[in-house]
């Protein structure tokens, strides 16, 4: 297995490695790992995600970060999605072996949140639009780029983790900047 792991973020990058990437540039930590810079939305996270399997990976992680709909979240807590609802309404399940071998591996280090993790097209800055899309949809928390990711996986038929840690709160407003 050979993952291709996308980020969106160069906060999200460091999480992972100090090698320096351009964004929309890949760079291999392993014979095992290659890690792919897409920059911020869904279109630049489906580009990177065909772009690693060109360049061989055999399944796709959506690593970064992920603002917090439920009130059970809090910022650093570990979310590994169980299923991904994307903007048109679709379902799509996380490769159900590969995410409890993921989940069963953290657990020995910190917890691990589990649940629906919903895609949005937009950054959604209101603890009251926040209240309103958990009630709306169940789902714990939310991201820009793992939908896209899911959709790339499914459509070539390869295993798909979504692993993201919060950053905001489901209480909390962002800043207008």
């Amino acid at each position: 297995m050979k993952a291709g792991v996308i980020v969106a973020l160069p906060e999200e990058l460091r999480s992972l490695t100090l090698k320096k990437i351009r964004k929309g540039n890949s760079y291999s930590m392993s014979d095992n790992i290659i890690v792919g810079y897409s920059g911020a939305g869904a279109k630049n996270a489906q580009q990177m995600a065909e772009h690693l399997i060109t360049e061989g990976a055999t399944c796709l992680i959506s690593w970064g970060c992920a603002g917090a709909l439920s009130e059970d979240l809090n910022p650093g807590d570990l979310m590994l999605a169980t299923t991904l609802l994307t903007t048109d309404k679709e379902e799509i399940e996380i490769a159900p072996d590969w995410h409890t071998r993921t989940k069963s591996l953290l657990e020995h280090y910190l917890p691990v949140h589990t649940g629906l993790l919903l895609e949005t097209k937009t950054l959604v800055a209101l603890a009251s639009d926040k209240k309103r899309l958990h009630f709306k949809t169940d789902a714990m928390a939310l991201d820009m780029e793992s939908g896209a990711v899911a959709r790339v996986a499914k459509q070539h038929q390869l295993p798909f983790l979504a692993i993201r840690v919060i950053a905001d709160p489901a209480k909390m407003d962002l800043p207008g900047a």
